[in-house]
């Protein structure tokens, strides 16, 4: 029998936990889901698993909720967004992500055609960091802009923002330029 879903939610691994499943993961060509949340792994441990992601072409559903991510872990998460192919849906709710890390998820966002759905509810964004992920939605996929998708960013707040109060902030191919 093959392992497609492996849940290991709230164990305490912290990062030294991610670093093994990060190693899993890496290897691993069966696994398809992965509940990976609640286990207070930071960003040293969300650093390990995003190089996991860079080679992994097997996990499509990935939850890493509620592990104090920050910034410097959502970067590195975007930096696997740009060459994972195969990751459809990924949480990072309860995390303490802002505004820095939102902008390299929205670079990754642009650049990952496979990924359809990001759960990004309670974290630290200003209204810049949901303007940012709302329109790297809009663009084209960088990495095939003639292929039209559909794409979910849950649990961003509906405000001024994203109502469009910053017309003009940046065109079109100036945001093509920050999602490179």
């Amino acid at each position: 029998t093959t392992l497609t879903y492996l849940n290991i939610q709230c164990c305490g691994a912290f990062a030294a936990g991610a670093q093994h499943v990060a190693d899993m993961i890496s290897q691993n060509k069966f696994l398809r889901r992965l509940n990976f949340s609640d286990n207070n792994i930071g960003d040293q441990g969300a650093t390990y698993l995003a190089r996991a992601l860079e080679t992994n072409m097997s996990l499509s559903h990935f939850d890493i909720a509620k592990n104090k991510i920050a910034d410097l872990g959502a970067v590195e998460l975007g930096a696997a967004l740009t060459k994972n192919r195969r990751l459809a849906k990924l949480d990072l709710s309860i995390n303490e992500i802002s505004d820095d890390g939102g902008t390299a998820l929205a670079k990754g966002i642009a650049q990952n055609l496979p990924l359809t759905c990001l759960d990004l509810g309670s974290n630290r964004f200003s209204g810049l960091g949901v303007w940012m992920l709302t329109l790297s939605t809009k663009v084209k996929p960088l990495a095939n802009p003639a292929v039209h998708r559909r794409f979910e960013i849950k649990g961003l707040p509906s405000d001024q923002w994203t109502r469009g109060q910053l017309p003009g902030l940046l065109s079109e191919d100036e945001l093509k330029t920050v999602l490179q």
